[in-house]
């Protein structure tokens, strides 16, 4: 009999538990993506997600993360070159002048010396000396001021030679209608501001006061002078540690340096979208390195591209593979401005995609005011909730909170706390 039991026991719990396990899977659907959904008899295509909504939330994190980059662009400053930080030009004219102090600049510091040096002097330092003294490309490579200009100043900064401008104007001909009358790239010209703290050490006339602090070097190397050292890394240095945050945005002055261009600051994704369509300006990055807007124009920035190719590969010869095909795929490839599918955006597309209208397409619901229940133009007394209210700038000034319970009416507050008050459409 206790046998029995036992087994019936058994038999109900495994029935109850085959029952269950029949109930909770009957009761979950099993689903799919849509693509694979259709090719499984019984399974239900999932939609746990709103495919608009899901766009939505890509736009606005597109102009999150847009938005950080580019207030980090303008209150991060690029760093300084160190050429300029550490005066550069005048080490050279240090150089220059050592050499022209010693041999071989100076002959009579020379063995061998013919007549103390003095036929030396006279037909070959002499001449060449007055010719580099003209201009530094007539040297004959014996003053050594006129070599550093040639082969180190003219690198960096635009030297004063008018030979060597018609020089390089003359062997770099097809780059003139690109680059302008010297089209010759230098590396601090083209890669750096012309003022140090990433172009922020401007003048500033207006409370506090500062003077420019410039980045650039000297157009000419000079044998005359006595390097002193550099004061400029100090100057840099004393300029940043008074930099305000915004100084150069109308949220902190009307008037700074750098006008009409607002940056530095903090701007809401509005902001952005309205200066993105403002004339010239387009991004709040005004400062060096600033980055063409994105464009709808695939034929932007096309023709330029292989033209400073062409003007690369004159002045600098045709690059070895497989920098030539990256060259040429980057020239004939889509502009840098247009991307595919997920990218690229514009400020005003991505704008309008990550705000649609109540009720559209991955927006949320239509809100709902019920103002229909509103009706009448007679407002209820106002109800006491027993808060006091006291005026923060004058504390004898005291009310009696309450509440309108008509639909629509807002509370008019007495002005003493015997008061009551109304309430009114």
């Amino acid at each position: 009999m206790y046998s029995l039991v036992c087994r019936i026991s058994l038999l109900v719990v495994a029935l109850l538990f085959g029952a269950i396990n029949l109930s909770y899977a009957a009761s979950v659907p099993l689903t799919a993506e849509p693509g694979l959904s259709t090719l499984i008899p019984g399974v239900n295509t999932r939609n746990t997600c709103n495919p608009d909504f899901m766009e939505v939330l890509k736009n606005r994190a597109w102009m999150g993360a847009q938005r950080d980059i580019t207030q980090n662009a303008n209150i991060i400053p690029r760093p300084d070159s160190v050429l300029s930080l550490t005066c550069f030009d005048s080490w050279l004219d240090h150089l220059a002048k050592y050499a022209a102090d010693n041999f071989p600049g100076d002959p009579d510091e020379s063995d061998g010396k013919l007549l103390n040096g003095l036929l030396t002097d006279w037909l070959v330092v002499f001449i060449d000396d007055l010719l580099s003294d003209l201009d530094p490309n007539l040297t004959d490579g014996y003053v050594l001021y006129a070599l550093l200009e040639i082969l180190v100043l003219d690198q960096l900064e635009d030297v004063d030679s008018l030979t060597g401008a018609v020089s390089d104007g003359f062997n770099l001909a097809a780059c003139i209608p690109l680059w302008g009358a010297e089209p010759k790239r230098r590396f601090l010209e083209d890669n750096f501001p012309d003022v140090m703290i990433g172009n922020r050490a401007k003048a500033q006339p207006a409370t506090p006061s500062y003077s420019q602090i410039s980045s650039r070097l000297d157009d000419n190397v000079n044998d005359g002078d006595n390097f002193n050292g550099c004061a400029r890394m100090n100057q840099v240095w004393q300029r940043t540690k008074c930099y305000d945050f915004a100084t150069e945005s109308a949220v902190y002055k009307a008037a700074y340096a750098g006008a009409p261009n607002d940056h530095d600051g903090f701007y809401t994704f509005e902001d952005y979208r309205t200066n993105s369509t403002t004339g010239g300006r387009r991004d709040y990055r005004t400062e060096a390195g600033q980055c063409d807007a994105p464009s709808d124009d695939i034929t932007a920035g096309f023709p330029s591209d292989l033209a400073e190719i062409s003007c690369q590969i004159q002045a600098n010869g045709i690059p070895s593979l497989p920098a030539l095909g990256g060259a040429v795929s980057v020239s004939l490839g889509p502009p840098p401005s247009v991307t595919g599918a997920g990218g690229g955006l514009t400020w005003v597309q991505a704008y309008n995609a990550a705000n649609p209208a109540p009720g559209a397409s991955g927006a949320m619901d239509v809100y709902n005011n019920f103002l229909n229940i509103i009706s009448g133009t007679t407002c209820a007394p106002p109800i006491k909730v027993g808060y006091i209210v006291a005026d923060k700038n004058n504390l004898a000034n005291q009310y009696i909170d309450s509440v309108c319970p008509t639909p629509g009416c807002y509370f008019d507050p007495p002005t003493s706390i015997s008061g009551t008050g109304t309430c009114q459409y």
